[in-house]
C-alpha cells in the first residue's frame, strides 16, 4: 500500500518526452491517495495547491513550455518544502 505524503509535481504543457496526459493521470493518482480536494486554491504563479484531508497536500505546478525546468519554479518549491517540513 502506498501512504500519502505531500508531493509537488512540475509540467510543461509541450513536453514531448512525457505526454501531458500521462502526467494528469498521475498527478491525479497522487492526489486520490493524498486525500486531496478536487478543487484547488491558487498557491503561486502556475501553481496550484490541493489541500489534503490527510494533511498531505499536492501542489501542482504547469508551465507553457516543455521538458525543460523553470527557473520560476525555484520559489515554489522552496515554498512548498517550508510548508511541508519532513516529521
Amino acid at each position: 500500500m502506498i501512504k500519502p505524503k505531500p508531493a509537488i509535481h512540475i509540467m510543461g504543457e509541450n513536453d514531448p518526452l512525457v505526454k501531458r496526459f500521462w502526467q494528469k493521470l498521475m498527478c491525479q493518482e497522487i492526489m486520490k491517495i493524498n486525500g486531496c480536494t478536487k478543487q484547488g486554491i491558487f498557491y503561486a504563479q502556475n501553481a496550484i495547491i490541493y489541500p489534503s484531508s490527510t494533511h498531505n497536500p499536492f501542489v501542482w505546478y504547469s508551465h507553457s513550455g516543455n521538458h525543460t525546468f523553470p527557473s520560476e519554479a525555484d520559489e515554489v518549491i522552496i515554498k512548498f518544502f517550508k510548508n511541508n517540513p519532513k516529521p
